[in-house]
């Protein structure tokens, strides 16, 4: 895969400290996706980016092919359901909810 970064960052807990693993309180009742979503966006905003674009997320063939075998009606309800969804989560943007085929 030529579109991410492995790495571990260890440091010490930080005050108000939170992120795509959650805020490290002990708590894990509110580190699930969507109170780590509310909190910080679905996006690393584009003054946060540690690289100069933001890379386009595509469907792969396998998804397009599960997505061909899903209903017609049921896939847009998902589609609307997860815009829905992200209209509800700072920082996301509906249109990243286009499925290209």
């Amino acid at each position: 895969w030529g579109n991410y970064v492995d790495f571990r960052l260890s440091m010490k807990p930080q005050p108000d400290q939170d992120g795509g693993c959650g805020n490290f309180n002990n708590d894990p009742s509110d580190d699930t996706t969507e109170q780590i979503f509310k909190r910080d966006g679905a996006r690393v905003s584009d003054d946060d980016l540690l690289f100069r674009s933001r890379v386009q997320v595509r469907v792969g063939d396998t998804e397009l092919q599960l997505l061909n075998m899903c209903p017609e009606e049921k896939l847009e309800e998902a589609k609307e359901e997860c815009v829905q969804e992200l209209s509800s989560i700072k920082g996301a943007a509906q249109d990243e909810v286009q499925l290209k085929s």
